[in-house]
């Protein structure tokens, strides 16, 4: 009896001691206990193939994305697009008015034109082109000023149509495509956008 005993003792300290060594050596505890859940906090394009060519938009985009993306799930959910915007306007409008005179637009051209090399590299001239390009388009009533209305009318049609899957929200996939989708199509009528109260 006391040797069936022993046997079953020894049995018992050999699995404690082959687990524990088992847990010491796996990722899961040199990394953390949550490294289970680590491939959702990667990049897709470290756990998935893509093409090279779209992994260089994925990286040089992440800094915007990231700056919107507060909560950190690779969502961009409607609050975080309405602060967003609103932040970005409220920027450049120094006397708080809720228009971007020309001052104001010549400011915002001149930050953006410093800053082009430390975010778009080589293709730093055309991003200028496309910033000029967005506010014309963005200012509907050509007086050569940027209201609230039309800021926020024009950038949330912008991720309106970066939403492919019209969740209401953009994830990273979905905003590599803002470039690629600068037509109409998809998107919607953004006189038709409920512009909420500047404050």
């Amino acid at each position: 009896m006391r040797g069936s005993l022993r046997g079953y003792l020894q049995l018992f300290v050999f699995l404690c001691v082959f687990f524990a060594v088992e847990a010491l050596q796996s990722p899961a505890f040199a990394q953390g206990a949550d490294v289970a859940f680590s491939d959702k906090n990667k990049p897709f394009w470290e756990t998935e193939k893509v093409p090279d060519k779209l992994v260089k938009r994925y990286k040089r985009r992440l800094p915007f994305f990231q700056e919107i993306d507060l909560n950190k799930d690779w969502v961009l959910n409607e609050q975080e697009i309405d602060d967003h915007i609103l932040s970005a306007f409220k920027r450049y409008d120094l006397n708080k008015d809720g228009l971007w005179d020309k001052t104001e637009l010549d400011l915002s051209f001149e930050v953006f034109e410093q800053n082009r090399e430390d975010f778009h590299g080589a293709i730093a001239d055309d991003r200028i082109k496309r910033y000029e390009l967005r506010i014309k388009q963005a200012d509907k009533n050509d007086d050569g000023a940027l209201s609230w209305e039309e800021h926020y009318r024009f950038y949330k049609d912008r991720f309106y149509r970066m939403d492919q899957n019209d969740d209401a929200e953009v994830e990273y996939r979905e905003y590599r495509l803002v470039d690629d989708k600068l037509s109409p199509r998809g998107g919607v009528d953004s006189q038709k956008i409920k512009v909420p109260e500047y404050k």
